[in-house]
């Protein structure tokens, strides 16, 4: 099948990369690379430069346009995360370390560097935006924490990627449901749209 335009999103994290897929509006594939047996950032980073190869070769011919969409890093959050540092004991808002910012720079180049080779542009897009125009708000619930909206929101699209682990727990691919959220943002109103390319 020819489509007009497919949108790969991508939440890319050290932890696990969400990997996904949509063509003129609809979700295509919604999958995520775990680096297993990666032993440190740097086979991290070789391993998703192979799996975005691969990706855009079986998928670029399909399509009149290509885009990949990815998050853009941030340098504060209100959250509290562990390689965050607070501004002050007072107030909640919280800087991201240098040390995160440099790597996940380094991670957001091989996207750049590896979509550059096909000529694909790369955009990155804020996690609250895409929150708000895809899912319908950048606030996650209260009870289930923040990502289970998007949890929520691509299971009811036919995704449902809840497994259970070793211990009978049911656990959810969260980092592959966002980058499902970021590739439909691809399909939204240009107007309502916050890009910005990536070079």
């Amino acid at each position: 099948m020819k489509y007009k335009k497919l949108v790969l999103g991508i939440d890319q994290s050290y932890t696990r990369t969400g990997l996904s897929l949509a063509g003129d509006g609809k979700l295509l594939k919604v999958a995520s690379l775990d680096f297993k047996g990666c032993k440190n950032k740097t086979e991290k980073r070789n391993a998703l430069r192979n799996a975005l190869t691969n990706i855009i070769k079986c998928n670029i011919c399909k399509a009149d346009e290509f885009v990949v969409l990815c998050e853009r890093i941030r340098t504060f959050s209100h959250g509290v995360e562990t390689e965050e540092v607070p501004v002050s004991k007072a107030s909640p808002k919280m800087f991201i370390s240098t040390n995160y910012i440099k790597s996940t720079g380094a991670l957001t180049a091989v996207i750049v560097d590896t979509a550059y080779e096909f000529s694909i542009p790369v955009f990155s897009v804020d996690t609250r935006s895409w929150k708000a125009q895809v899912v319908g708000s950048s606030k996650g619930s209260k009870k289930e924490g923040n990502k289970w909206e998007t949890v929520k929101f691509v299971a009811k699209l036919g995704f449902d990627k809840s497994s259970v682990n070793r211990a009978g727990t049911v656990v959810y691919d969260d980092d592959a449901c966002d980058s499902a959220c970021i590739a439909l943002y691809g399909f939204i109103p240009i107007a309502r749209q916050t890009l910005k390319e990536e070079q």
